[in-house]
């Protein structure tokens, strides 16, 4: 029997094939239209515009010097309509006859805020003005030329309302987080979903294995795009826009676009990038306060009598010149890319090799100390500098013209990474952890140049590395048939190979549990993701005034895991292979997750400026339990241009309206074997010669996906001729069904816990953009964009009789955040005798945890700006970022102050320590109470983000170079900040990408780029 998403698919796949065969009958005789699209300003041509005949399928694109040709036109009166990025739509009414007939230009006049603007929707390309909703859009293209870009993160930082982008911390390689809208999982993952020219690909954001572990900060997958090859993106952002991505698309898409050729002669971009990494931040100091005798003498004891400080020691390991670890990085990029093609066929090429190497390196004192140890020439590269990125990155883009109405375009990427971790983060091995614990008196014994736990010479020994070699490829085919029909056909393949590696060689390293004498880690992966999206769109004009477009399609996704993990202790001198160990272990570990949808979308156009959409998604999934069946998901939406209404009227202050609304619902997958009763093995004999198995897990045959329903309502409006741009959106997101993992009875002889749909969490908010060009002139003009939003996430329920969730300090209550910042109070403190020191009898801890503020930011503002002079010779850009609304615990002076590991942070010993920071230790270390209430910190900050500085010199310049023109880009990133928050840096995050766990411990902060590029254009 059938499962009903299975024959919902069969039926749209009929729908399609019937639509097909059924178009080719009856065409009228055919025309063809050419002409040019060109700035009216400039009369240059612009490439790229895009030009198609109104309530059909027809679409053209302008190659490099803006023509454009539209086959398939059925002859008589038709629109055609032109639109380009920056530049005001053209519309223009043409008698068409059969044969060929030739267009008068399309001069288009500038103008920085359009509303038709095409974006890529899941039945194909759609404009703008025609959702119910607003997908933010981001010019990649345009930004790497002119700004700091180092990553694909950097790309979405900053650059779209309500989007988060969560950085974990400073170390080169490691990811970030990604939030849109805030969280409303508690226990999936909150990350959107990624897309790269139709095709889902891997987006881990904790991409290492458990035994390579260096601490919190992880790799993630994100990066592996290079900015380079991105023509745009686009955010689509929560259910009301991703319905028809269905399961999965919760939380988000995001959509890349890489660059493809135009028809023209060949035109190569080559550049190259130097620059310097380094370390801006200002690190705490170690304190010890010294009895005459040279035992320590906290300012609690000193108050209530039981010892007098002689002197203050303190030692900022970090910052003295001698025993630092952190140098000058240095980061370097070259590359080149080639488009071009005849009207048959278009490509573009590109290649890149990207180096970084991060602020860490071996201090003196160390490299001597090994040099003489070890009896060595050199130092080995890996132990000098153990944070190292070498990347190689290939792609081919490929469109061709099989025939007048068959389009075939291919995309294929490759990249090749090699990666060095040092250990960090929450991790007694790792560097930070050995400098904010150390030793303050120079005088001592033990001063060990300041570190505590080890020297970086033996933590640098630990040699953690990740090899990754992906290779990504898609075909996209699109049939025409008729005017009014488009089929299309995508499938795709994502495949990362990945070797992460940990060794310490014999007798080198830290001297730790074993480690002296030797291990190794291989863990070796290989993941698969496999896209196949069929589809076929039906556009009719009804009416004069009334279009239809009529779409249907059906998708399969497949996500296969393949791991093994081999370990090896106790290994000779030699080289660092598993078998050479006495003691080995090995796991496998195998995962497959399908997910089979199908979808119908219906929209009406009423004059091209009224909108309606209505659709519906059906998916089935293999991590649902097998009592659940297929899973729908509805959606709909309204547009309304209605400054184009006759009602309206012209005003020169408003030139353009749209008013837009939509609901719909998508979901969250289950993890993959949560829904699954399955066993293990297990040994049954004292010598383990024998096994059997356990049950262990006990599963849920009725699991269901989460399920979101949203609600979006906004306008867009264009002032003065377009000048000045105004986004206004509010959205309301209920998810239920939320996962809750529920204690089971220990009867049951399984894992202690299941998965169950209990919870409920709802998301509101809402997010303003304006976007502005001050002055336009010929040698000065400036433009801003400024970008808010506010999010508001509220737990309502974890099931009846579900306990709170606590994770330490961080908590999941319902009618609260979630994951929110919950300790007992300082009620109050107060120097009762005067003599300078708060004790902790003289602080008051409240007996309850309280709620005490967010853990991720919720009020985001960013302003972004660009000035061009000198006939746009000079262009200056700048990205200012504020986050505020949250705290953040600061688990490193925590530790520092109340850890018999650290006992070295200043309010322990220094008399002149503000009294409210006294309290917050007394509190912690000596009241009884124990509270990290004074440790939850507001996180609030601002940080100039980029600036940079573009000089496009003369032709006559480029010239010398043989080159048609060039530019020369001095760019800075994470410049400064300012903010309240007393650690190093109110960003980091020891938990590096985990999904709401968000602490400052031992993680190394923020670094800061400096580089300048150089790009030729032949």
């Amino acid at each position: 029997m059938q499962r009903p998403c299975v024959r919902l698919t069969t039926g749209l796949l009929a729908t399609v094939l019937a639509l097909s065969l059924g178009a080719v009958a009856g065409q009228a005789q055919q025309a063809t239209l050419t002409g040019r699209v060109i700035d009216q300003a400039t009369d240059e041509p612009l490439p790229g515009a895009r030009v198609n005949v109104t309530g059909t399928n027809l679409i053209s694109v302008a190659d490099q010097e803006g023509g454009y040709t539209l086959r398939g036109v059925t002859p008589g009166p038709v629109e055609v309509r032109v639109a380009f990025v920056g530049y005001e739509p053209q519309r223009r009414r043409v008698e068409v006859n059969a044969g060929d007939n030739t267009l008068d230009d399309f001069a288009l006049v500038a103008a920085p805020y359009q509303l038709e603007e095409v974006v890529t929707t899941v039945t194909g390309e759609q404009r703008n003005i025609e959702l119910g909703n607003k997908p933010a859009v981001i010019r990649a293209d345009e930004i790497v030329q002119e700004a700091p870009i180092t990553n694909f993160s950097d790309l979405l930082t900053g650059r779209a309302s309500g989007v988060q982008v969560l950085p974990s911390g400073g170390t080169t390689g490691t990811g970030t987080r990604i939030r849109i809208r805030g969280s409303s999982s508690v226990s999936l993952p909150n990350d959107p979903l990624l897309y790269v020219d139709g095709i889902r690909i891997d987006d881990e954001t904790q991409s290492l294995a458990a035994v390579a572990a260096v601490g919190g900060q992880t790799v993630s997958r994100l990066n592996d795009i290079n900015p380079e090859e991105i023509q745009s993106i686009e955010i689509i952002k929560g259910p009301s826009a991703a319905t028809l991505y269905g399961t999965e698309a919760a939380n988000g898409v995001i959509q890349v676009t890489t660059k493809r050729g135009q028809a023209g002669r060949p035109r190569w971009n080559l550049y190259l990038e130097q620059g310097a990494v380094t370390e801006p931040n200002e690190f705490p100091t170690n304190f010890v306060g010294l009895a005459a005798d040279g035992s320590p003498c906290f300012l609690e004891d000193e108050a209530t009598g039981l010892c007098t400080q002689d002197r203050l020691a303190s030692f900022n390991t970090l910052e003295n010149p001698r025993t630092t670890p952190y140098g000058t990085g240095y980061r370097q990029q070259y590359g080149a890319n080639v488009s071009g093609g005849s009207e048959q066929v278009q490509y573009f090429i590109s290649g890149e090799y990207e180096g970084e190497r991060g602020v860490l390196r071996l201090p003196d004192f160390e490299r001597t100390r090994l040099i003489e140890q070890f009896a060595l020439d050199e130092i080995p590269e890996e132990v000098n500098h153990p944070n190292d990125l070498r990347r190689v990155s290939l792609r081919a883009n490929l469109g061709s013209r099989l025939a007048s109405n068959l389009d075939l375009n291919i995309s294929t990427g490759f990249l090749s990474s090699d990666l060095r971790l040092p250990q960090n983060d929450n991790n007694i091995l790792g560097l930070l952890g050995s400098a904010y614990f150390g030793i303050a008196d120079s005088t001592s014994d033990i001063f060990n140049n300041g570190y505590g736990f080890f020297l970086p010479g033996e933590v640098f020994q630990i040699r953690t590395s990740q090899d990754v070699e992906r290779y990504t490829a898609s075909s996209n085919l699109n049939w025409r048939p008729t005017g009014w029909l488009t089929g299309r056909a995508i499938v795709g393949l994502d495949l990362t190979t990945r070797k992460d590696r940990q060794f310490q060689p014999n007798g080198e390293g830290p001297d730790f549990i074993d480690q002296l004498q030797g291990f190794v880690n291989d863990a070796r992966r290989q993941i698969f993701q496999y896209t196949v999206d069929v589809g076929a769109t039906g556009t009719f004009q009804l009416t004069p005034r009334l279009t239809s477009r009529t779409s249907v399609g059906t998708q399969y996704f497949k996500n296969t895991f393949n791991g093994t993990d081999a370990t090896a202790q106790f290994l000779p001198v030699g080289p660092p292979t598993v078998t050479a160990g006495s003691q080995r272990d090995a796991t496998e570990t195998t995962s497959e997750t399908v997910t089979v949808g199908g979808y119908v979308e219906q929209q009406f156009g009423w004059n091209d400026r009224l909108f309606v959409t209505g659709g519906l998604r059906g998916d089935d999934n293999s991590s649902f339990g097998r009592d659940f069946d297929v899973v729908v998901y509805p959606k709909a939406g309204v547009s309304w241009l209605i400054s184009q209404e006759p009602f309206f009227g012209s005003s020169s202050v408003v030139s353009e309206l749209r008013l837009r609304g939509a609901i719909g619902a998508s979901g969250v997958q289950p993890v993959d074997t949560a829904a699954a009763r399955f066993f293990a093995p297990v040994a049954i004999s004292k010598n383990g010669d024998q096994n059997g198995v356990t049950l262990q897990n006990l599963g849920n045959p009725g699991l269901k996906p989460e399920r979101s329903r949203e609600i979006e309502l906004g306008f867009d409006a264009g002032f003065f001729g377009s000048r000045v741009g105004l986004e206004f959106t509010y959205y309301d997101k209920l998810t239920t069904d939320a996962l809750v993992l529920v204690p089971v009875a220990l009867s049951l002889g399984a894992t202690t816990a299941r998965f169950e749909n209990l919870g409920s969490v709802r998301n509101s908010g809402v997010e303003v953009g304006i976007n502005a060009a001050i002055l336009q002139s010929r040698n000065l003009s400036w433009d801003i964009a400024l970008s808010g939003s506010y999010n508001r996430d509220n737990l309502r329920t974890l099931g009846r009789g579900v306990s709170p969730i606590i994770l330490g300090d961080q908590r999941f209550v319902p009618n609260y955040p979630l994951g929110g910042y919950w300790a007992p109070p300082i009620l109050s403190f107060n120097d009762a005798n005067g003599d300078g020191i708060i004790a902790g009898s003289e602080v008051v801890v409240g007996d309850t945890a309280i709620f005490v503020g967010r853990s991720q930011p919720n009020k985001l503002l960013t302003l972004s700006t660009g000035l061009s002079l000198l006939d746009d010779h000079i262009r200056v850009t700048g990205l200012l970022d504020y986050r505020g609304g949250h705290r953040l615990q600061n688990l490193t002076d925590d530790f520092r102050c109340a850890s018999p590991a650290g006992f070295n942070c200043r309010a322990l010993f220094d008399r002149t320590t503000p009294l409210e920071d006294q309290a917050t230790v007394a509190a912690r270390t000596f009241s009884g109470t124990a509270t990290t209430f004074g440790f939850l910190e507001d996180a609030e900050f601002l940080k100039l983000r980029e600036l940079s500085l573009t000089f496009f010199p003369p032709d006559s310049w480029a010239r010398l170079f043989r080159a048609e023109r060039m530019s020369l880009t001095l760019t800075g990133r994470n410049l400064a900040t300012w903010t309240g928050y007393s650690g190093v840096d109110p960003e980091v995050n020891q938990e590096g990408q985990a999904n709401f766990a968000t602490l400052d411990f031992l993680t190394q902060p923020p670094v800061r780029y400096y580089t300048a590029r150089v790009n030729l254009t032949f």
